[in-house]
C-alpha cells in the first residue's frame, strides 16, 4: 500500500455467520474490503429431499 499507515491484512474464520464479527470491525472504525461466506450447501439439499418426499407422498 502506497500510504505507509495503513495495513492490508487476510483473516480467515471458521463461521458460518459472519455478522457479529463485522459488526465488531466496524463499531471500531475498520474498514472492510471484502468477505466471503462459504457454505457446503447440505442444508438445501436436504430441504430439497424433504419436498421431493412430500411430494411423493400426495
Amino acid at each position: 500500500m502506497p500510504d505507509m499507515s495503513q495495513y492490508g491484512i487476510t483473516i480467515k474464520i471458521n463461521k458460518v455467520d459472519l455478522t457479529r464479527i463485522l459488526a465488531g470491525f466496524y463499531r471500531h472504525d475498520i474498514h472492510v474490503v471484502a468477505y466471503y461466506n462459504h457454505t457446503d450447501g447440505s442444508g438445501d439439499i436436504q430441504n430439497r429431499y424433504d419436498s421431493f418426499m412430500s411430494y411423493l407422498n400426495v
